[in-house]
């Protein structure tokens, strides 16, 4: 079990010096720690979340409020689940405390990392929205992981922090919608 588990810590780290060392841009270390930081950006807070959710409650009226609302919870449990449940327990350090050489492109303030709460809110909200509007899955998928891979390419997490936090914000979104598919029936046509 020991040497399994050094194994799976090996095979992590390689892959983490691959992303954060290796598959690099010149424009991607510009861009990503942008990224990885978006929900923090003026823009985003005070032009293009208000302008989104505005226009979600216009065109979906009482639906657009009762799933935006789902959201909310299925992300809060999310990020409570991997901030205060998880990574207490974990107590596994950031690439950058770790010993382990990183290129950090934009630090962190707390020193653990595992499981990338970054990636298990992205990821329950793209199983909770993904399954109530099935069109959208793929954009929102692709956006989780584009944001849990920026999270390993800036260096604050290894790559097996950001497939917990997608694996723990999967099953809470997916159990969400469920949940919320009981509470709220869909509108009848």
């Amino acid at each position: 079990m020991r040497q399994a588990l050094a194994a799976l810590i090996r095979l992590d780290h390689s892959l983490f010096h691959l992303i954060n060392q290796s598959w690099t841009l010149p424009w991607l270390d510009r861009a990503m720690p942008v990224l990885t930081e978006y929900h923090h950006s003026a823009l985003f807070r005070f032009a293009l979340l208000p302008l989104g959710v505005a226009g979600w409650l216009y065109a979906r009226r009482g639906a657009g409020l009762k799933v935006l609302l789902g959201l909310v919870v299925v992300v809060g449990l999310s990020d409570v689940a991997a901030f205060r449940v998880v990574k207490p327990l974990a107590h596994r350090p950031r690439p950058q405390f770790d010993g382990v050489h990183a290129v950090v492109l934009a630090p962190e303030r707390g020193a653990y990392g595992f499981p990338s709460n970054h990636a298990a809110n992205c990821f329950a909200m793209a199983s909770f929205l993904g399954s109530l509007y099935p069109a959208a899955a793929a954009f929102l998928y692709a956006f989780a992981a584009l944001i849990a891979y920026s999270r390993v390419y800036v260096g604050v997490h290894f790559p097996a922090d950001v497939a917990a936090g997608a694996l723990l914000g999967l099953a809470i979104g997916w159990a969400g919608s469920l949940v919320f598919r009981k509470l709220v029936p869909p509108p009848r046509t």
